[in-house]
């Protein structure tokens, strides 16, 4: 009965770590398949729309597909750390961070959740947007300590 149990716990654990694997490997895909990268980093300069006012108004975003396991998508915009690439979803990240990717009518949808402990975390939900000549991306940020939480959301839209 012990043997049983536990080989069910361990196909579910298994299952679980493929599924995520899977969705980190989807959302390099779309990324990549969104951007057309093939290995590339590409920067679009735009503007901040409808942000607090602390980021500034101008934004960059940066995608860099050229060293594999270390690829990302950022937003940084003027006030932005030195030394740091911005707020935004990263490869480098364990496959569990992955939770969600969607692709639908043009609109791309990658979710990272990051948990330091069962009381700390972030979580990033971005959607990227093409159309008329224009990249949109929306990047809301979660962080969460103890019961306290801290949304941010930021769109910069930029001509392609």
């Amino acid at each position: 009965m012990v043997k049983r149990i536990f080989i069910v716990v361990l196909a579910v654990l298994t299952m679980t770590a493929y599924s995520n694997e899977n969705l980190k490997q989807k959302a390099h895909t779309a990324l990549s398949d969104f951007f057309q990268l093939n290995g590339k980093s590409l920067s679009f300069d735009g503007t901040y729309v409808d942000t607090p006012a602390e980021f500034g108004r101008t934004c960059r975003i940066s995608i860099d597909f050229t060293i594999p396991g270390r690829e990302y998508l950022t937003i940084s915009g003027e006030y932005t750390a030195v030394g740091t690439l911005g707020d935004g979803i990263y490869f480098d990240a364990a496959p569990e961070t992955f939770t969600r990717v969607e692709l639908l009518n043009g609109k791309l949808i990658v979710e990272q959740k990051f948990s330091d402990s069962f009381v700390t975390g972030s979580e990033y939900l971005l959607q990227a947007t093409q159309h008329f000549g224009q990249l949109e991306i929306k990047l809301k940020q979660m962080n969460r300590f103890l019961f306290f939480t801290d949304t941010v959301e930021k769109r910069c839209i930029a001509k392609l």
